[in-house]
């Protein structure tokens, strides 16, 4: 009886890391982003991301999260992000107030995905202004990316 169970227990060691590794990991994925480098305080900033998948396998249920500067205001996206700033989501966790995030997207691959996102700079910014765009997946190890936009008042 114990080597039974001994035997079950081995057959399950060994079977946890082979289903592990049974889905292929992607990490072929790049991401651009694009805006102007310069801005004035209360303009709109249009930032433009693409995400590349240059792998050879399917990344599914992707999770794509944009985190605008501190304090711009959201004013648009293209597409419409699955969750924004101020969205009533039915869940206690606190959402961040400059987060957006995509959720459920696929990319084959040689896939794209562009993204186009506005916001409004800070009134009373100067400075350096900061974006950050980051991919996830299952089968994705996490993926981000940065650009940055110097706002001056003249």
């Amino acid at each position: 009886m114990v080597s039974v169970i001994r035997s079950m227990v081995l057959a399950l060691a060994f079977m946890a890391p082979v289903a592990a590794f049974s889905q292929e990991s992607c990490e072929g994925v790049v991401i651009r982003q694009s805006t102007t480098p310069r801005a004035r305080p209360g303009d709109e900033q249009v930032y433009r991301i693409s995400v590349h998948q240059s792998g050879s396998c399917r990344i599914s249920e992707m999770e794509m999260i944009d985190y605008l500067p501190q304090d711009s205001e959201w004013l648009s996206s293209d597409p419409a992000p699955n969750e924004w700033p101020g969205q009533e989501r039915g869940r206690s966790d606190p959402w961040p107030v400059n987060r957006l995030c995509w959720v459920g997207h696929s990319l084959d691959p040689n896939g794209s995905i562009e993204i186009s996102i506005t916001a409004r700079v800070p009134e009373m910014k100067t400075g350096w202004m900061r974006n950050t765009f980051c991919v996830r997946a299952s089968n994705l190890s996490r993926r981000c990316t940065d650009i940055e936009t110097f706002v001056r008042r003249d």
